[in-house]
Protein backbone atom coordinates (compact mmCIF):
# COMPACT_ATOMS: atom_id res chain seq x y z
CA UNK A 1 0.00 0.00 0.00
CA UNK A 2 1.17 3.55 -0.73
CA UNK A 3 0.30 5.80 1.20
CA UNK A 4 0.30 9.41 2.26
CA UNK A 5 1.03 10.57 5.96
CA UNK A 6 -1.45 13.01 7.18
CA UNK A 7 1.02 14.29 9.74
CA UNK A 8 -1.23 14.20 13.13
CA UNK A 9 -4.52 15.86 10.78
CA UNK A 10 -8.35 14.53 10.96
CA UNK A 11 -9.27 13.03 7.85
CA UNK A 12 -11.02 16.90 6.68
CA UNK A 13 -8.11 18.36 6.99
CA UNK A 14 -5.76 15.86 5.37
CA UNK A 15 -4.61 17.61 1.90
CA UNK A 16 -1.76 16.83 -0.49
CA UNK A 17 -0.19 20.29 -0.92
CA UNK A 18 -0.47 21.99 -4.52
CA UNK A 19 2.38 24.22 -4.30
CA UNK A 20 4.16 23.65 -8.04
CA UNK A 21 7.49 24.77 -5.43
CA UNK A 22 6.93 21.86 -3.35
CA UNK A 23 5.44 19.12 -5.92
CA UNK A 24 6.59 19.33 -9.21
CA UNK A 25 4.49 16.45 -10.31
CA UNK A 26 1.57 14.97 -9.45
CA UNK A 27 2.80 11.16 -9.90
CA UNK A 28 4.97 9.15 -7.93
CA UNK A 29 7.59 6.48 -9.71
CA UNK A 30 8.33 3.51 -7.78
CA UNK A 31 11.43 1.15 -8.75
CA UNK A 32 11.05 -2.29 -7.50
CA UNK A 33 13.98 -4.73 -8.23
CA UNK A 34 14.21 -8.16 -7.40
CA UNK A 35 16.41 -11.21 -8.04
CA UNK A 36 15.49 -13.25 -10.91
CA UNK A 37 16.56 -15.90 -13.46
CA UNK A 38 17.71 -16.67 -16.64
CA UNK A 39 15.59 -19.04 -18.43
CA UNK A 40 17.88 -20.91 -21.05
CA UNK A 41 15.67 -23.60 -23.06
CA UNK A 42 19.16 -24.78 -24.58
CA UNK A 43 21.44 -24.63 -21.38
CA UNK A 44 22.90 -28.27 -20.72
CA UNK A 45 22.89 -28.21 -16.98
CA UNK A 46 19.99 -26.22 -15.52
CA UNK A 47 16.88 -24.13 -17.82
CA UNK A 48 16.40 -21.83 -15.03
CA UNK A 49 19.73 -20.29 -13.58
CA UNK A 50 20.89 -17.28 -12.06
CA UNK A 51 24.48 -16.24 -13.54
CA UNK A 52 27.63 -16.96 -11.61
CA UNK A 53 29.40 -13.19 -10.31
CA UNK A 54 26.20 -11.09 -11.73
CA UNK A 55 23.00 -10.63 -10.28
CA UNK A 56 20.60 -10.87 -12.99
CA UNK A 57 17.53 -8.63 -11.78
CA UNK A 58 14.50 -7.48 -13.36
CA UNK A 59 12.33 -4.08 -13.02
CA UNK A 60 9.11 -2.98 -12.32
CA UNK A 61 8.15 0.11 -13.12
CA UNK A 62 4.71 1.97 -11.36
CA UNK A 63 3.42 4.97 -11.94
CA UNK A 64 0.90 6.46 -9.18
CA UNK A 65 -0.93 9.43 -9.23
CA UNK A 66 -1.40 11.93 -6.11
CA UNK A 67 -4.84 12.52 -6.78
CA UNK A 68 -6.43 9.49 -8.35
CA UNK A 69 -5.66 6.44 -6.66
CA UNK A 70 -4.92 2.92 -8.51
CA UNK A 71 -4.33 -0.47 -7.87
CA UNK A 72 -1.71 -2.81 -9.98
CA UNK A 73 -2.19 -6.72 -9.72
CA UNK A 74 1.04 -8.35 -10.67
CA UNK A 75 0.22 -12.17 -11.71
CA UNK A 76 2.86 -14.25 -11.55
CA UNK A 77 2.74 -17.90 -13.79
CA UNK A 78 4.65 -20.63 -12.49
CA UNK A 79 7.30 -22.14 -14.92
CA UNK A 80 8.35 -26.13 -14.39
CA UNK A 81 11.34 -28.13 -15.95
CA UNK A 82 11.28 -31.91 -15.76
CA UNK A 83 14.46 -33.09 -16.76
CA UNK A 84 13.70 -36.76 -18.38
CA UNK A 85 16.30 -39.30 -18.17
CA UNK A 86 17.82 -40.12 -21.64
CA UNK A 87 18.45 -44.16 -23.04
CA UNK A 88 22.22 -44.18 -21.14
CA UNK A 89 21.66 -42.48 -18.57
CA UNK A 90 20.27 -45.08 -16.26
CA UNK A 91 24.78 -45.94 -16.35
CA UNK A 92 25.03 -42.03 -14.74
CA UNK A 93 24.61 -41.11 -11.23
CA UNK A 94 22.16 -38.36 -11.77
CA UNK A 95 20.32 -36.65 -8.65
CA UNK A 96 16.19 -35.97 -9.88
CA UNK A 97 16.69 -32.19 -11.55
CA UNK A 98 13.45 -30.92 -11.78
CA UNK A 99 13.31 -26.37 -11.56
CA UNK A 100 10.46 -24.00 -10.72
CA UNK A 101 10.40 -20.26 -11.57
CA UNK A 102 8.25 -17.43 -11.79
CA UNK A 103 7.71 -14.99 -14.68
CA UNK A 104 5.50 -12.22 -14.98
CA UNK A 105 1.95 -13.45 -16.61
CA UNK A 106 -0.85 -10.43 -16.65
CA UNK A 107 -0.45 -6.96 -15.31
CA UNK A 108 -3.87 -5.78 -14.60
CA UNK A 109 -4.52 -1.99 -13.33
CA UNK A 110 -7.88 -0.12 -11.93
CA UNK A 111 -8.78 2.70 -10.29
CA UNK A 112 -9.89 2.64 -6.39
CA UNK A 113 -12.47 4.76 -4.97
CA UNK A 114 -14.10 4.78 -1.34
CA UNK A 115 -17.48 3.76 -0.34
CA UNK A 116 -18.99 7.05 -1.50
CA UNK A 117 -17.66 7.06 -5.00
CA UNK A 118 -14.96 9.61 -4.80
CA UNK A 119 -11.13 9.24 -4.93
CA UNK A 120 -10.69 10.18 -1.10
CA UNK A 121 -9.61 6.90 0.40
CA UNK A 122 -7.66 6.95 4.27
CA UNK A 123 -6.82 4.11 6.69
CA UNK A 124 -5.97 4.36 10.15
CA UNK A 125 -2.91 2.46 11.66
CA UNK A 126 -1.62 2.55 15.31
CA UNK A 127 1.97 3.55 15.89
CA UNK A 128 3.68 1.92 18.29
CA UNK A 129 6.39 4.03 19.05
CA UNK A 130 4.05 7.47 19.78
CA UNK A 131 1.17 4.92 20.89
CA UNK A 132 -0.95 6.85 18.53
CA UNK A 133 -3.58 5.97 15.72
CA UNK A 134 -2.04 8.30 12.59
CA UNK A 135 -4.33 8.85 9.46
CA UNK A 136 -3.34 7.61 6.13
CA UNK A 137 -4.30 9.06 2.37
CA UNK A 138 -4.29 6.13 -0.14
CA UNK A 139 -2.05 6.89 -3.12
CA UNK A 140 -2.50 3.33 -4.54
CA UNK A 141 -1.91 -0.29 -4.11
CA UNK A 142 0.15 -3.15 -5.78
CA UNK A 143 -0.73 -6.75 -5.13
CA UNK A 144 1.45 -9.61 -6.25
CA UNK A 145 -0.06 -12.53 -6.90
CA UNK A 146 1.32 -16.65 -7.90
CA UNK A 147 -0.85 -18.27 -9.93
CA UNK A 148 -0.52 -21.62 -7.99
CA UNK A 149 -3.23 -23.09 -9.81
CA UNK A 150 -1.68 -23.48 -13.14
CA UNK A 151 1.87 -23.52 -14.45
CA UNK A 152 3.70 -24.06 -17.72
CA UNK A 153 5.47 -27.54 -17.69
CA UNK A 154 8.39 -28.17 -19.97
CA UNK A 155 9.70 -31.84 -20.70
CA UNK A 156 13.16 -32.12 -21.89
CA UNK A 157 15.57 -34.88 -22.48
CA UNK A 158 19.18 -34.39 -23.11
CA UNK A 159 20.53 -36.01 -26.70
CA UNK A 160 23.54 -37.90 -26.57
CA UNK A 161 26.07 -39.57 -29.19
CA UNK A 162 24.60 -42.80 -28.51
CA UNK A 163 21.10 -41.33 -30.07
CA UNK A 164 22.33 -40.21 -33.24
CA UNK A 165 23.95 -43.54 -33.91
CA UNK A 166 20.18 -45.44 -32.61
CA UNK A 167 18.67 -43.33 -35.00
CA UNK A 168 20.89 -43.83 -38.00
CA UNK A 169 20.85 -47.78 -37.36
CA UNK A 170 16.81 -47.94 -37.07
CA UNK A 171 16.99 -45.30 -40.68
CA UNK A 172 19.64 -48.50 -42.09
CA UNK A 173 17.04 -50.95 -41.34
CA UNK A 174 14.28 -49.15 -42.80
CA UNK A 175 16.72 -48.69 -46.20
CA UNK A 176 17.20 -52.04 -45.91
CA UNK A 177 13.97 -53.51 -44.97
CA UNK A 178 12.54 -51.21 -48.51
CA UNK A 179 14.88 -52.47 -50.66
CA UNK A 180 14.73 -56.51 -50.20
Amino acid sequence: MIVYDCLNENISECKIEQNPMLIRSSTIKLYMYFNGFVLDHQNKSAPLYRMNGNQVSHSLISSFDLYNPSRRVHTWMNIRYKEEKGYFSMFQNEEDNDYIGLTMKTFDYSEMSGLNGDKKIFISAYDVKSRSFHNYKVLGRIVFEPDFHHYDEYKRTPKSFWDTVANICSLCMTILNGLS
